[in-house]
């Protein structure tokens, strides 16, 4: 990625970040810490909606059509902003520490006393997917990747007794599960976003060890288009993923707590509720992983459209 600047005679680049894509076994890529990553996204187009019921996994559960108001707005400086649209754009560097990670992983299947190949469920709880990209309220184990499925709800889980509400993917996309808008209303909040993963790794991140695992110089560029910043990028990471009251829960199930994976918040981190068995009624209040991933920094910045930079 390019930092740009205009001059008076056309773009300056002010700065460059590298990316390095990591893909597992399946072809499918993932993110530094190994999960299927970028699987839900707003779609825009009529092609990529046929594309995802037709070779997908479907879209009766959830409906992945996003008007193009959510991502595009007039571009004002190009020739014509009645017809030359940009996009609000967030850009983020945010590092890694996989060994981290993987520690709290294993020591939170300790705690939970998961064993043999229930032990992944402890990594699957923090993200909401197993490594694969198998939904954890949708299936106990992994295994269920061709395609990484993306069509569900929680419906079947409101009580957070499969998928907890502090993972990943439920706080960043409750998918109508959220309890304080409608869902249309709850959709407004959606972005558009693009990860670009950066470092370089000798190991294999699905390999199951975590001697060989970084500790630092790894990352993802995250990158997010939006309509409305406020509303989205903002709204998102504020009153959902750093927001431990988000989602509404039922009378006396406890807080949700924060997304363990990107929520920022001081420290310690408030206890964590997590069901001892998937589908069970049994929940164990323990300690939060510490934060494994750090803001290097970041910008916001307008995307300009084609037409713009064919007038410079």
């Amino acid at each position: 990625m390019h930092h740009l600047i205009q001059a008076a005679h056309g773009v300056q680049i002010l700065g460059e970040e590298n990316g390095h894509g990591l893909h597992n076994k399946n072809g499918d890529g993932i993110e530094h810490f190994g999960y299927v990553d970028g699987r839900s996204q707003p779609l825009f187009l009529t092609e990529e909606i046929d594309d995802e019921r037709l070779t997908a996994d479907g879209t009766g559960n959830l409906d992945p059509a996003f008007g193009l108001n959510r991502v595009i707005v007039p571009d004002t400086a190009a020739p014509d902003p009645a017809k030359h649209f940009g996009s609000d754009f967030v850009f983020r560097k945010l590092e890694q520490n996989v060994t981290l990670l993987k520690k709290q992983e294993k020591a939170l299947a300790k705690r939970l006393k998961l064993k043999g190949d229930d032990a992944e469920r402890a990594g699957a709880m923090l993200v909401g997917r197993f490594e694969d990209g198998t939904p954890l309220t949708a299936q106990f184990a992994d295994g269920n990747h061709h395609p990484v499925p993306n069509d569900f709800n929680y419906n079947s889980d409101p009580n957070g007794a499969k998928c907890p509400f502090f993972g990943h993917i439920r706080k960043v996309n409750p998918r109508g599960s959220g309890g304080f808008e409608p869902v249309n209303d709850e959709r407004l909040h959606i972005m558009a976003r693009r990860g670009q993963t950066y470092g370089v790794r000798t190991d294999q991140p699905n390999d199951g060890r975590i001697d060989n695992k970084p500790s630092k110089d790894v990352g993802l560029l995250f990158m997010a288009f939006n309509a409305d910043i406020a509303q989205q990028f903002e709204f998102a990471q504020g009153a959902w993923a750093n927001n431990p009251g988000f989602p509404r829960l039922p009378a006396g199930a406890g807080s949700p707590g924060l997304d363990l994976v990107i929520g920022q918040s001081p420290t310690p981190r408030p206890d964590i509720h997590c069901p001892v068995q998937w589908g069970g009624s049994t929940v164990t209040t323990t300690t939060a992983p510490p934060q494994a991933v750090t803001m290097k920094g970041g910008e916001y910045y307008f995307m300009p459209s084609l037409a713009f930079f064919r007038s410079l």
